[in-house]
């Protein structure tokens, strides 16, 4: 295995894990070789009943965002919400299961602290990833704005946490949605999407 990683082109740090998990589960970041054997064996055998595969990748440095994109249900155009900057806990190695999902873990900053150019290109970066992806409706886009200005991107998601803390709503709140003016967005993007919005059109329509 490490002859393979020499060969890909891949230095340390590197990022071990399972290539069919999420929440950062199963995931070990090594300086070095020492350790391999071990990271190796968490990553495949997160569930001893059902062994995974393993993708070793060269850590990303930069700024850690999600960005999270909804769609007008009328027009079908994306709308992307302002991203926000993931840090993790000082002396940790990754924003891990435990900082996504406890209150009060890691630092999130909506919108991300970097500027309005930045900004956009990430946005404009997870649109492209979307409709690459085609993922429609709504998506949460994960990635990091390097240091020499580019974006990679590391985990798109076709759906987002819906916690009340969770990054949808704080994004959302940023361009002025309440949680249920969210909800209703997406549940009329939604009933656009599979032609069901004969009785929500009739509606308004009385309305006016």
């Amino acid at each position: 295995i490490l002859e393979r990683i020499e060969q890909a082109g891949i230095k340390f740090p590197i990022v071990i894990k399972p290539s069919k998990e999420g929440s950062s589960l199963g995931i070990s970041i090594l300086k070095n070789k020492n350790g391999l054997k071990e990271a190796l064996h968490d990553a495949a055998y997160l569930y001893r009943q059902k062994p995974h595969p393993i993708i070793i990748e060269e850590k990303i440095e930069g700024m850690e965002f999600t960005c999270i994109i909804i769609t007008d249900p009328i027009t079908g155009e994306p709308i992307p919400l302002p991203p926000t900057e993931v840090v993790a806990e000082e002396g940790s190695h990754f924003f891990d299961y435990d900082q996504k999902y406890m209150p009060g873990r890691a630092h999130k900053f909506t919108p991300a602290r970097c500027s309005d150019e930045h900004i956009k290109l990430i946005q404009q970066t997870c649109i492209k990833a979307m409709n690459t992806l085609e993922i429609s409706n709504l998506s949460r886009i994960d990635g990091f704005l390097m240091q020499d200005g580019t974006i990679s991107i590391i985990d798109p998601n076709t759906i987002s946490g819906m916690g009340p803390s969770f990054f949808l709503f704080r994004q959302a709140a940023e361009i002025n949605m309440s949680h249920t003016q969210l909800i209703n967005h997406l549940i009329e993007t939604e009933l656009h999407r599979y032609k069901m919005t004969t009785t929500l059109d009739a509606k308004r329509k009385n309305q006016e």
